[in-house]
């Protein structure tokens, strides 16, 4: 059972089991370094966070110290950034990776120690994602503060040799050509993970050069559809 006044999930797993999360320390805000060409601007690039979360080990005479050093170890290492959640804000989560600075010995020996997650992207998410249905004219308005990365799911309702996608808003779009596409067939675009899937098969290669996996910026989006569906995303913040 999460304790929701100390609970820290990382990576899917709840780790209130082994230690209590008993501070978080966040950046505030992440830095932002402008790239400027001939006095126009091109692009503003993030900075990496720093969350330090003081934990101490539950004492519990059930517990075998080697076997919980083990299974530590295990949950907090990936080679990748991975979702965390902490209990001083449930509704957002950070893609973070824990520091190699962080003191281990000390939790050993006196079970309590400070555990550093670097966050590279510098934004939080929302845990819930939020899903809306589209039609082939629609809008989407983000509330975040930074753009986020969508996901569109078409359940094709006739057939059709191909497919676009288009933000109105920022100029870009996503085109499938020469590929059948038949009666309820499911096309997703994970404009995240750039990547074109139809019943679960890449078809990357129909996917024209002139694609952009885009962004839904702050504020409204005005999309195009060739036919209806649905959208779903998290809103990012900084």
């Amino acid at each position: 059972m999460v304790n929701v006044d100390t609970f820290m999930i990382f990576n899917g797993v709840d780790l209130s089991r082994y230690f209590v999360a008993e501070h978080v320390e966040r950046t505030l805000l992440p830095s932002i370094s402008n790239t400027n060409v001939k006095k126009r601007h091109i692009r503003a690039e993030l900075s990496p966070t720093i969350i330090k979360v003081r934990i101490r080990l539950i004492e519990d005479d059930n517990f075998d110290l080697t076997e919980v050093k083990r299974k530590v170890a295990g949950k907090l290492y990936t080679e990748e950034p991975a979702q965390l959640v902490l209990y001083d804000d449930p509704t957002r989560y950070d893609m973070a990776i824990l520091d190699g600075s962080t003191d281990f010995r000390r939790l050993w020996s006196s079970g309590e120690t400070v555990l550093n997650f670097i966050n590279p992207e510098g934004l939080s998410y929302t845990t819930i994602p939020t899903a809306k249905a589209l039609l082939a004219t629609d809008k989407v308005t983000i509330n975040g503060t930074h753009e986020t990365r969508p996901v569109f799911t078409v359940t094709i309702p006739q057939i059709l040799t191909g497919f676009k996608i288009s933000n109105l808003t920022t100029g870009q779009h996503v085109e499938i050509t020469n590929q059948p596409l038949n009666t309820g067939n499911i096309l997703i675009i994970d404009c995240q993970k750039e990547l074109v899937t139809l019943n679960g098969n890449s078809i990357m290669p129909k996917v024209t050069i002139f694609s952009d996996f885009f962004a839904l910026v702050p504020g409204d989006n005005n999309l195009t559809l060739t036919k209806a569906g649905s959208v779903t995303y998290h809103e990012a913040w900084l």
